[in-house]
């Protein structure tokens, strides 16, 4: 299955130390398997 981070960059690993704690979902990687919804 191919996902997608909202992000401008390109993730090699998932670090959760750099997540923001308090943020609207909590500390974690989000991923959609919706494109459109992707930031890249």
């Amino acid at each position: 299955m191919r996902v997608y981070h909202g992000s401008y960059t390109e993730i090699q690993e998932i670090d959760l130390s750099k997540c923001e704690i308090g943020k609207d979902f909590g500390q974690g990687f989000y991923v959609t398997k919706i494109k459109e919804q992707n930031n890249v």
